[in-house]
């Protein structure tokens, strides 16, 4: 996956990642409390794009998030201006965001200035990114920020971005947020953080929320949950986990899926070694010829679970452009990425 190093618009750094409106990113809930798919993709994004341009890709699926459910909410004549509203009631309204509270008493004479505080109690986004790359000096919670900054643009029909006040992730006790209109950011002690979203284009976005509002998830959800121990084949989507459990139930199985016309539409196929370690020569040359078989049929191999013991062999494999992740979320992530990027060139 390759991002265009001139690509200044909010467009194109989704474009580049393959997110088009109804991409699994802008349709999965599980993102805002599966924290082991949610780390994954952090490490996967902070790996392919930096900081700066994962913050900000992180940022813009949230908006998309919180717009589609802040209309939601609106079309449930919820009324996001109640200062009455309980923290359990407007919890109730967020089907599929990060939990919060939300204190509106900070809006100034019921208009259109709004300065708005709240938390995320869970601190689901902040734990994710602290198991994959540790305590840092800037604030994590991006993800949480857009969809926190997405509902209440809908809820209040305002231009609103929510910018995190304190982070777990950075030593503090709270996860919290301070949310303003964004014309209203650039008056008042300005944030370095809002040069680095760029300004926000919310009537391109209310729309991209529009075309998903009626997009169910259809990568994650496929097939349900997704066992992490199972030793059968399991698919998602487009995206197959192919344990290896022997070098010859890993043959045979390969084969009967190499006569089956529907793994062509496979795009992504997970082989997860298990960190088994591969014995003599013949295992080593079993996964050669079963990664050989995935690129036939048409798909991405992405290998994991590589034991020590096995790293050398693994490395002496012809293929120059395998993609190795250490662990089996890595790699699922990588998967994803892959296959919405592929949908997104077709």
């Amino acid at each position: 996956m390759t991002i265009p190093s001139d690509s200044p618009s909010d467009v194109s750094t989704l474009a580049a990642l393959g997110l088009s409106p109804n991409t699994s990113l802008m349709t999965e809930p599980r993102l805002f409390f599966d924290a082991r798919l949610l780390s994954a993709l952090i490490v996967e994004l902070e790996d392919e794009l930096g900081f700066a341009l994962a913050a900000r890709t992180l940022f813009l699926v949230g908006l998309i998030h919180g717009l589609r459910e802040g209309r939601r909410a609106i079309e449930q004549d919820f009324t996001a201006t109640d200062r009455d509203l309980s923290a359990e009631d407007f919890a109730k309204t967020l089907s599929t965001g990060p939990a919060m509270t939300v204190d509106y008493s900070h809006m100034s004479g019921g208009g259109s200035d709004y300065e708005i505080r709240g938390s995320w109690p869970c601190h689901h986004e902040v734990e994710a990114w602290l198991e994959r790359l540790g305590p840092g000096d800037e604030p994590t919670c991006w993800l949480s920020a857009g969809y926190t900054s997405g509902w209440l643009s809908g809820t209040l029909d305002a231009e609103i971005i929510a910018l995190e006040s304190s982070c777990c992730g950075c030593g503090e006790p709270t996860c919290a947020f301070e949310a303003r209109e964004q014309s209203a950011w650039g008056t008042r002690d300005p944030d370095p953080r809002l040069e680095m979203l760029g300004p926000i284009d919310f009537a391109l976005f209310r729309n991209m929320a529009l075309d998903t509002s009626s997009a169910a998830p259809d990568l994650l959800e496929s097939q349900g949950d997704f066992d992490r121990d199972g030793a059968m084949v399991q698919i998602w989507g487009p995206v197959m986990i192919l344990p290896y459990t022997s070098r010859e139930n890993l043959l045979r199985t390969t084969d009967a899926l190499s006569r089956d016309p529907s793994t062509h539409e496979i795009n992504a196929v997970v082989l997860d070694l298990r960190n088994e370690a591969l014995d003599d020569v013949f295992d080593t040359e079993a996964v050669e010829q079963v990664l050989a078989s995935i690129e036939a049929w048409g798909a991405e191999p992405i290998l994991t679970g590589v034991s020590p013991l096995s790293e050398e062999a693994i490395h002496g494999f012809e293929s120059g452009h395998l993609l190795i992740r250490k662990d089996l979320d890595e790699a699922i992530a990588a998967a994803f990425l892959i296959t919405e990027a592929q949908r997104f060139a077709a």
